[in-house]
């Protein structure tokens, strides 16, 4: 009964202790790693976080300038009211073409009057 080998016991022993702390260096890398992964994926998360607010700053910025755009526009005259206004425009300046016309006649009687004037001014001496 008294012939327990020792060292196979001992060899037993440190093989048993030897995978226990392998298999803790195992958890201990793995825990790590999760950790480093976590506190990674946070950060991401923050990150995103800060980068939506901003993106929802800016939207709303952009939404209050669209419609205040829209509402300036919305009293601005469309297509149909310009068409009108051109052809009021065109008819102005045909009008203006025609008195020009009619005042460049009159300039000219005018310039025969004055010359007959003085010519009969002449006439008299």
């Amino acid at each position: 009964m008294n012939n327990i080998n020792w060292d196979a016991a001992r060899f037993g022993f440190d093989l048993a202790q030897l995978i226990f702390m392998a298999g803790v260096a195992v958890y201990v890398w793995w825990t790590n790693r999760s950790r480093a992964t976590k506190k990674s994926i946070e950060e991401v998360d923050d990150n995103i976080e800060k980068i939506e607010a901003d993106f929802l700053k800016t939207t709303n910025a952009l939404e209050r300038r669209v419609d205040s755009l829209e509402k300036d526009l919305s009293h601005l005259p469309g297509h149909d009211e310009m068409s009108a206004v051109h052809e009021k425009v065109n008819a102005v300046a045909n009008t203006m073409s025609a008195v020009q016309g009619e005042l460049s006649g009159i300039n000219r009687t005018l310039g025969l009057i004055n010359e007959f004037l003085l010519m009969k001014g002449n006439d008299r001496k």
